[in-house]
C-alpha cells in the first residue's frame, strides 16, 4: 500500500525517509569518535557524520511544524491535546529510554558507567531529548495559539524572529532538554509557517539551494579544519538548516521507498539504536572490518528492525500505547480504514479516504 493510499502526504514523508537514514545512519557510524565504530576525526564517514548535525533533528522538527499545521490546536482543547502529547511523546520516551539504558549498562560490548534510571525524564539519554525537547514545544505554541500570536503573519514573523534571536543568544539548561527546546523551536515554527501561511515561496527554490550551497561548503570547509568549526547553534547553522528543508520539501520530490520509511519514522526514531548497535556486534563477531560495508549494513539494519518492530507492536493495545504512543482502541479503527481505502474510487470522500485517515492519523514525528 503507498504512501497515498494510507491518507499520507507523501511529499513529507518522503522528507521523514530522508531525515529517518540521515539520523540512522549517524548513529551507525557513532556520535563521536569514541562511540559507534570508533572512527578516527580525519576519515570520510567520521566527517560525514559530523556534517549530519546541521540537518537530522532540524529536519524532524521542521516537518513535525508543518504537520503540526494541518492538525493544530483548538482553544478549549487544552487538556485532551497534553494527555495526547504526554502519551505520544513522553510515555515511549521513558519506556523506550529505559530499556536503551538498560541495555546499554549490562550488555557486553555496549556497556557503559551505571545511569540514574529516575531521572530519565530530567535528564534523557541519547537521541531521546528530542521526544521532551518536542514536547515542551507543543506547550509553548499550544500558550501561544491561545493567546493568538500564531494566528497572523505579522504576529507569527514576530515571534519566528524571538525564537531565532533566542535560539543564537540564549543557552537553557539541559535539565528536561529546555536547551533542545530552544534549538529546535525556530525550525519547529519554520515548518509551521510552510504550511499556515505558505512562508516558502516556489519561486524562491533557487534562492533556497543557493544559500544551502553556500552554508554549506562554510560547514564542510569547518569539518576539514580550513575555516573555524560551524557550531551547531550560530547564523550559519540556522541558515543551512532552513534553507535545507525548504529547499527539500519544495523539490516536490517523491520517492516510494522513502516514503514507506518516512512513514515509520516514529518507530524508527524510538528503535533504531538497538539494531544499530546489535548489527555492528554481530558484524564484528564475523570479522568484518570494512568500514562502509558495516555502515550501510547497520544502517539497513537500523531501518528495517524498527519497522518490524511498528508492525508487530501496532497490533496490540498495550504495546501500541507503551511502545508507540498511540491509543490502544483507535488504532484497530485506523487499521481498518486503511485497508479499506484502496476500495474508493479516485476522488471519492468516504469514511476510508485518505481526507479522514488524515484526521485518524498522530503525525507529531
Amino acid at each position: 500500500m503507498s504512501a497515498e493510499d494510507r491518507g499520507r502526504d507523501e511529499y513529507v514523508d518522503t522528507c521523514r525517509g530522508v531525515a529517518c537514514v540521515l539520523l540512522v545512519a549517524y548513529h551507525a557510524i557513532g556520535a563521536s569518535v569514541g562511540s559507534g565504530l570508533h572512527l578516527a576525526g580525519d576519515s570520510f564517514w567520521r566527517n560525514f557524520a559530523d556534517g549530519l548535525i546541521y540537518f537530522r533533528m532540524p529536519m524532524f522538527a521542521f516537518l513535525s511544524g508543518v504537520v503540526y499545521a494541518r492538525r493544530p490546536f483548538a482553544a478549549g482543547d487544552g487538556t485532551h491535546f497534553l494527555l495526547g502529547k504526554i502519551r505520544r511523546l513522553l510515555l515511549p520516551m521513558l519506556v523506550v529510554g529505559t530499556a536503551f539504558v538498560f541495555v546499554r549498562s549490562n550488555i557486553p560490548g555496549v556497556n557503559v558507567p551505571a545511569m540514574n534510571w529516575a531521572t530519565l525524564l530530567i535528564l534523557p539519554v541519547a537521541h531521546y531529548w528530542f521526544s521532551e525537547s518536542l514536547f515542551i514545544i507543543f506547550i509553548v505554541v499550544m500558550i501561544l495559539e491561545s493567546l493568538n500570536l500564531l494566528g497572523d503573519l505579522r504576529k507569527f514573523l514576530i515571534v519566528l524572529a524571538f525564537a531565532a534571536i533566542m535560539q543564537l543568544t540564549v543557552s537553557p539548561p539541559p535539565e528536561f532538554s529546555l536547551i533542545g527546546a530552544n534549538y529546535l523551536f525556530p525550525f519547529f515554527l519554520f515548518g509551521l509557517g510552510c504550511s499556515r501561511f505558505r512562508i516558502a515561496k516556489i519561486d524562491f527554490l533557487p534562492i533556497y539551494i543557493a544559500v544551502l550551497v553556500g552554508t554549506s561548503s562554510y560547514a564542510i570547509a569547518g569539518i576539514l579544519g580550513y575555516v573555524a568549526p560551524t557550531d551547531r547553534v550560530s547564523i550559519i547553522a540556522l541558515l543551512l538548516g532552513v534553507s535545507a528543508c525548504f529547499s527539500l520539501l519544495l523539490s516536490g520530490w517523491k520517492n516510494r521507498t522513502l516514503a514507506f520509511i518516512g512513514f515509520y519514522s516514529y518507530a524508527i526514531y524510538l528503535f533504531h539504536v538497538f539494531f544499530t548497535a546489535s548489527t555492528r556486534m554481530f558484524l564484528y563477531s564475523m570479522n568484518l572490518k570494512n568500514i562502509t560495508a558495516l555502515v550501510i549494513v547497520a544502517t539497513v539494519a537500523g531501518v528495517v528492525g524498527p519497522i518490524l518492530v511498528e508492525m508487530i507492536a501496532d497490533r496490540f493495545a498495550l504495546t501500541r500505547t507503551l511502545l508507540l504512543g498511540r491509543a490502544g482502541l483507535a488504532g484497530v479503527k485506523t487499521r481498518w480504514r486503511r485497508m479499506h481505502v484502496r476500495r474508493a474510487s479516485p476522488g471519492m470522500i468516504t469514511s476510508a479516504s485518505p481526507a479522514v485517515c488524515r484526521k485518524e492519523a498522530n503525525l507529531e514525528l
